[in-house]
């Protein structure tokens, strides 16, 4: 009786996985701005999400708290284009307008970051760190920055006021 059916065994492994539950991450939870400890920077931006794709200009928030909780908000008032929201382990990219979110819990080694949300990631990184992973180029002065990925040809150029 110790003979179990090939069958039996794919059927006991799927019922196994379903009872472990694997399961998205949860959203991150909204960030609210008016809470005391962050530190809001504003300026303008122009996106090009490939090499040959039409560019979009808007507004740029880039918020800071101290804990490492880090908020882009690319816009063209009064519709956001792209929230980018990372915590020291988390990070969620939300396309509003296309209802569209992508997360994960370890940006530094997930799939997303040979994607085009990675330009968000990655930019929130180097408005706080300044140093470009391989394949990424950033240019800063005293005024603007230029981000830009050499696989894709996606840009993200602008400045932020202090």
């Amino acid at each position: 009786m110790g003979f179990v059916a090939p069958r039996s065994k794919i059927f006991c492994f799927v019922l196994l996985l379903a009872a472990t539950g694997c399961r998205a991450p949860k959203p991150l939870a909204p960030v609210d701005l008016a809470q005391p400890g962050w530190q809001l920077r504003h300026g303008q931006a122009v996106w090009q999400p490939a090499a040959q794709a039409a560019e979009t200009s808007g507004e740029l928030l880039f918020a800071t708290r101290t804990d490492g909780t880090r908020l882009l908000e690319f816009s063209k008032p009064p519709f956001a284009i792209v929230r980018a929201q990372v915590t020291t382990n988390r990070w969620q990219i939300q396309y509003p307008l296309r209802n569209r979110t992508c997360q994960g819990d370890n940006r530094r080694s997930s799939p997303a970051l040979r994607t085009p949300v990675a330009i968000w990631l990655h930019l929130c990184d180097l408005l706080t760190e300044g140093v470009a992973p391989p394949g990424w180029v950033w240019q800063t002065n005293q005024t603007a920055w230029r981000l830009e990925d050499l696989r894709t040809g996606a840009t993200v150029e602008g400045f932020l006021q202090p």
